[in-house]
């Protein structure tokens, strides 16, 4: 944004790239301080939302299986678990990256959401 400003004021390019990049700042800017429920808007529009998904919690990991994507989480991949409310959060490395995973707890049995929170103490 900063950038975009220094340009507008101290060179003779065209205005509109410079206002172009100062949008581009308060999109980045927005984009941090909303990083949440940006993450769950990008999950709600991607092609995968609203189809069946069947899910396996065991003592490898956590198998998620539709028709769009298959991946595991593998126990020894997750770096922590937050619960919230309504679910849980897995963070976790995949390769060089780290991901996050959202489980419901709507859609989980007691049994699994006691075996999530016996998994949170042991990464803990």
């Amino acid at each position: 944004m900063l950038f975009g400003l220094i340009i507008l004021l101290f060179t003779p390019v065209n205005a509109y790239a410079a206002w172009f990049v100062v949008a581009l700042g308060i999109l980045e800017a927005l984009s941090l301080y909303y990083s949440q429920p940006w993450w769950v808007v990008r999950q709600m529009l991607s092609k995968a939302s609203n189809s069946e998904v069947t899910l396996t919690i065991d003592e490898q990991g956590v198998l998620s299986e539709s028709f769009y994507h298959t991946g595991r989480i593998l126990w020894q991949d997750v770096t922590t678990i937050t619960e919230t409310s309504l679910g849980y959060v897995l963070h976790f490395k995949a390769g060089k990256n780290t991901g996050k995973s959202y489980l419901s707890k709507s859609h989980l049995s007691n049994d699994a959401q006691s075996y999530i929170q016996m998994k949170m103490t042991d990464i803990s």
